[in-house]
């Protein structure tokens, strides 16, 4: 496995997750007065990479 050219032997941890318009709902737009929603249709992929 390629440890990204590494010599000291550490691997690259990786943690994606995805999002979807639901999530970002509750979690930004529920209980607005206003009614004010994101349009929906779109996931994010959130990754994060760094050594272990």
């Amino acid at each position: 496995m390629n440890n990204g050219g590494s010599s000291s032997g550490s691997r690259r941890q990786l943690d994606a997750r995805t999002v979807t318009s639901a999530d970002l709902h509750d979690r930004y737009f529920a209980g607005r007065r206003d009614g004010l929603s994101p349009v929906g249709g779109e996931d994010l992929v959130i990754a994060t990479v760094g050594e272990r």
